[in-house]
């Protein structure tokens, strides 16, 4: 089922949201000198807002408003009820954020290109909390993905998507009073062949601070996406005391 709502770290600090701008510019511009079609399908619709940067750290499907209460009661209770809550140190997350990398295992033929972390102590104190969030929520039954108990997170901060350049489209069509979309909107997949080789390693950004964990709601497609403003919060988790 597709997910209702998702448990995030949201990347809502300003100098996270200025280096992802700047790396969105850079990567238009080699686009346009783009020669060897290492950057094919590129174009700006595939770029996450810079105001709603996230690593995701659960997926959830609730049905009801008993299970939007019940998701957002465990996740306020998290640090006092579970082991990894109680483990957890309340300090903010300082993350480094390093490197790119696809969903699929061909770099031809992406649909969702994503941010990676810089492994270190603070990123391993992420990967705790996020395996014992989803361990939680899926215990519940609330998970919405095909997931086990134990199943390490895989922790991401998407930057492209396939998806959003379909929906963006879409609304343009649908705003500009189109009967019909002149063709299907482009969800087709793009070439991180040029992204991977120019920035695979490099580092967006170090000791990014993070100071919550929020239960939010997915919007159903971008025309609900008023574009300066994050996802609805439904609940939140502060990481300090």
């Amino acid at each position: 089922m597709r997910p209702t709502h998702f448990i995030c770290l949201p990347g809502t600090n300003e100098a996270l949201r200025d280096a992802y701008v700047s790396f969105k510019k850079e990567v238009l511009e080699l686009v346009e000198r783009d020669n060897e079609r290492a950057y094919r399908g590129i174009d700006a619709d595939l770029f996450v807002s810079e105001h709603k940067l996230h690593f995701t750290l659960a997926t959830l499907f609730l049905a009801d408003q008993r299970e939007v209460k019940l998701a957002s009661q465990l996740l306020t209770t998290f640090m006092d009820t579970t082991e990894e809550g109680k483990a957890f140190d309340r300090t903010p997350l300082r993350l480094t954020i390093r490197g790119f990398d696809t969903m699929n295992d061909d770099p031809r033929s992406a649909r969702v290109l994503y941010m990676t972390l810089h492994e270190n102590a603070q990123s391993r104190r992420l990967q705790s909390l996020a395996n014992g969030l989803a361990d939680l929520y899926t215990r519940n039954g609330l998970h919405s993905g095909n997931r086990r108990i134990g199943d390490p997170v895989k922790l991401h901060m998407t930057v492209l998507n396939s998806r959003l350049r379909a929906e963006r489209q879409r609304s343009r069509f649908s705003a500009d009073g189109a009967v019909s979309l002149p063709s299907e909107p482009s969800s087709e997949p793009f070439s991180a062949i040029g992204l991977l080789s120019a920035y695979e390693t490099r580092r967006v950004i170090e000791n990014v601070q993070f100071e919550e964990v929020q239960l939010c709601k997915l919007l159903a497609d971008d025309s609900e996406d008023q574009g300066n403003s994050f996802y609805p919060c439904v609940a939140k988790l502060c990481l300090t005391t």
